[in-house]
């Protein structure tokens, strides 16, 4: 029968991708609302005899929420199914931060009273985590990578043909001919930065996140944070209908700033880099997305077109795939030039 993952909904939209391709079921896990979290008693109730893989994310993308790697690990390896962490997202700043941690960096700041919750081969029952190196590696885009926690799990990636009539064959990925490039990039750039360039930049990262998400929780009482983010990702929703919050964005736009939309629930969410971490960025986007709350609560009138239409839309129909052709359609639109 069909083989089932099972994650939160917030898990990468990577997975509904590898789910349609290769004939498998994603079971998706709502999270609570409140918590930003998966609770792990629904993760069992969705397990079935047909589940060979748990996935969740450390950080995840929408809510930069961390999910309970430890807990639904063990739960994997409880049911003897693979769990993979996707660190995709975090794989390249969640270990110099839980380092800064470690090395009193970070002592006092926000919500760093409690070290990182595990997100990786520490935790037992993680057979497989990914990470991108094109993120906070600071690497060019194409460069990820997976590891294993065995080089038997890992050969079930690998394809080989011993009967080829053009000889032997073996190929460890998807794509047959690869360019060295980007691995070639990737490698110096890291060495570039080294333990101590990667440190630093996660400080400044982190310091700066933890400022934003404190300035929204205190002083801007139209918003609220979604859970508990600890990373780079900060996403943040209205707590009034008054406030349309793909208006919201769509002001922060007109005043430089580059925001994304999401939905389930209805949410913006800022990814800070190094960018923003040069002095005084986080006070001058505290102050805009202010400006901008007041700007949508004062004339909502202007802000019921272009992204917060779209995403309004779509939040309202009883059936999302209705939206299938239109996306395919703006798909082909970019090949058509």
């Amino acid at each position: 029968s069909t083989p089932e993952i099972v994650a939160p909904t917030t898990i990468h939209a990577a997975f509904h991708k590898a789910a349609h391709y290769f004939g498998m079921k994603l079971v998706l896990v709502d999270i609570d609302e409140d918590s930003g979290a998966v609770n792990i008693d629904d993760v069992k109730r969705a397990i079935t005899r047909n589940t060979v893989l748990i996935a969740a994310s450390a950080p995840n993308y929408p809510h930069g929420n961390i999910d309970d790697i430890e807990g639904l690990a063990s739960l994997a390896l409880e049911r003897n199914v693979g769990f993979h962490s996707d660190c995709c997202l975090g794989g390249l700043l969640l270990p110099f931060v839980d380092k800064l941690q470690q090395m009193g960096k970070l002592h006092g700041l926000d919500y760093s009273n409690k070290p990182l919750p595990l997100f990786d081969f520490r935790a037992k029952g993680v057979t497989s985590l990914s990470a991108d190196m094109h993120k906070y590696g600071y690497a060019t885009k194409g460069s990820s990578c997976i590891m294993y926690s065995s080089p038997e799990i890992r050969h079930y990636q690998y394809f080989v043909s011993v009967s080829w009539t053009g000889g032997i064959y073996a190929s460890p990925t998807l794509a047959g001919s690869r360019a060295g490039g980007v691995s070639a990039s990737t490698w110096a750039v890291m060495v570039h930065m080294g333990e101590e360039g990667y440190l630093e930049v996660s400080e400044r990262i982190i310091r700066t996140s933890r400022k934003i998400r404190k300035g929204i929780e205190e002083d801007i009482s139209e918003l609220e944070i979604i859970g508990n983010p600890l990373s780079s990702v900060i996403a943040f929703r209205s707590t009034t209908p008054a406030i349309n919050i793909y208006g919201v964005g769509q002001a922060l736009g007109k005043m430089g700033w580059n925001v994304n939309s999401l939905q389930h629930p209805s949410c913006l969410h800022l990814c800070c880099t190094n960018l923003h971490t040069k002095d005084g960025t986080e006070k001058l986007f505290l102050m805009d997305l202010k400006r901008a709350v007041e700007e949508v609560k004062s004339f909502p009138e202007k802000y019921t077109s272009g992204t917060a239409a779209i995403y309004g839309m779509a939040s309202s129909l009883p059936d999302a795939t209705l939206l299938d052709p239109v996306v395919k359609g703006y798909v082909d639109a970019l090949f058509s030039g």
